[in-house]
């Protein structure tokens, strides 16, 4: 399963995307060989140790839409790789960092619009995304999530565009048209963010230009139109025999959305869960101001695909999972701190230094350190003087607001973010270590509980 360094779970799709390019065939690893009975071709790829050095591949393979994995088979292609298991991630995990420059761009044109305020509040969102860990490590996966984002929020700036021509009374309809196409061609990475195409139907209707979404709906259904072009050109019957299999082959329960609300993963190590706490108090924060009404762009599309992937996937979850929910996140954390700066609050100053500053504390001990108690009085000092001087000053804002409280609450907040940044930089390029020595942290019951 995806670590930081050459596995499977990842390269697979570099595996298929070569086959497609070179060979016209599909071609990757499953879990599931025995399911597609006599209509796949199988074989074993002997690499590494992992599940005990041998891998499962079929053809043809329709786990996963190809857009993504043409990209990085391009990727293995120009990295001087011969045959489709040569790929290496040097040269494939290019494509997701390059993709994630361009997710940067597009989140700050997105947030511009969106702004009211005409604040620092996209810069702010876009800064937290270049830097948490919960963004830069998943970000460097090869997963089909790093295509369909981008293509999400060039579907959400357009429509925006569009908008605002409809509220001067100058619609370009062009604009909503290339949107729909935009969404429905995000099919072709993953297939739940299909739901991106009614989503944003739903966005055009709340203007009243019924004959717009119409539009919409049609020029979504282009990218759903080429997926099934696809599946009917190279298999129709294992196409919709694993599509199926996709759909239905999870576990099911009840308590499928808890998660991605408490659970922050690295992929697919539990931990940063108060960076996860973090982004949503600080979103819904931001939302559910005085009087606000919040504006439907906000909330549509994240709200949208949350709940497919969490119905699709059951509890087989994974970080990548989130990313098409992150970026909005991160715009609203940003409209976040522009208010805790403007009014310091202790709650929000809680919110912010509790959650987002203190959690990187625990890195700077091992857990078993900090289970002794020979650590304890020490720990306890420490925490104290943060607390002290790192939430006080809201406390101190909001009882005397003279003009030196609220510069001493915006220093601590300034002085914050400059923290979360670095410490954001230090956790990456240490993960190799605090990888092993903090896995799953958050599932540890002496932290958790």
């Amino acid at each position: 399963m995806p670590q930081f360094q050459e596995n499977g779970d990842e390269l697979f799709a570099v595996w298929n995307g070569y086959s497609l390019l070179t060979e016209g065939e599909t071609r990757g690893w499953t879990f599931w060989s025995p399911y597609y009975g006599g209509g796949v071709e199988r074989s074993e790829l002997v690499y590494w140790m992992q599940t005990n050095g041998r891998w499962q591949i079929i053809q043809p393979y329709f786990e996963h839409p190809p857009l993504a994995h043409v990209m990085v088979g391009a990727a293995a292609w120009l990295g001087g790789a011969e045959h489709w298991s040569h790929g290496r991630q040097k040269h494939t995990r290019l494509v997701p960092i390059a993709l994630s420059v361009l997710i940067m761009g597009l989140m700050f044109l997105v947030g511009r619009e969106l702004d009211q305020r005409q604040s620092l509040a996209p810069w702010l969102g876009v800064l937290l995304y270049a830097a948490l860990p919960l963004f830069v490590i998943n970000n460097r996966a090869i997963k089909e999530e790093m295509v369909v984002v981008p293509l999400e929020l060039l579907s959400m700036w357009l429509f925006l565009r569009w908008r605002r021509g409809v509220r001067a009374d100058a619609p370009r309809d062009a604009l909503i048209v290339l949107a729909g196409l935009s969404a429905g061609l995000a099919v072709l990475a993953k297939i739940p963010s299909g739901v991106f195409v009614p989503a944003l139907v739903l966005l055009v209707m709340t203007t009243g230009r019924w004959k717009s979404a119409v539009k919409v709906g049609l020029a979504g259904l282009v990218g759903i139109a080429l997926l099934l072009t696809y599946g009917a050109v190279m298999d129709w019957q294992q196409f919709t025999l694993t599509t199926f299999k996709q759909a239905t082959g999870r576990p099911a329960h009840w308590n499928i959305f808890p998660r991605f609300f408490a659970d922050g993963m690295l992929v697919h190590n539990i931990t940063f869960h108060a960076h996860q706490l973090f982004l949503w108090l600080a979103a819904l924060t931001h939302f559910g101001g005085r009087g606000r009404r919040v504006d439907p762009a906000w909330v549509v599309f994240p709200t949208c695909y949350l709940i497919v992937i969490a119905v699709s996937s059951g509890n087989w979850t994974f970080g990548w999972y989130m990313l098409p929910v992150y970026p909005f996140l991160c715009l609203a954390a940003g409209q976040f701190l522009v208010s805790l700066w403007r009014e310091p609050s202790p709650l929000a100053g809680l919110i912010f230094m509790g959650l987002l500053v203190m959690y990187f504390g625990n890195f700077f001990e091992t857990p078993r350190a900090m289970k002794s108690s020979i650590h304890w009085p020490r720990l306890r000092t420490w925490i104290s003087a943060f607390v002290l001087f790192a939430i006080g000053p809201y406390f101190l804002a909001t009882v005397r607001r003279w003009r030196w409280t609220q510069t001493v609450a915006r220093t601590a907040t300034a002085l914050g973010l400059v923290l979360v940044v670095g410490l954001s930089g230090w956790y990456v390029y240490h993960y190799d270590v605090l990888y092993e020595s903090h896995w799953n942290f958050d599932r540890d019951r002496y932290f958790d509980r």
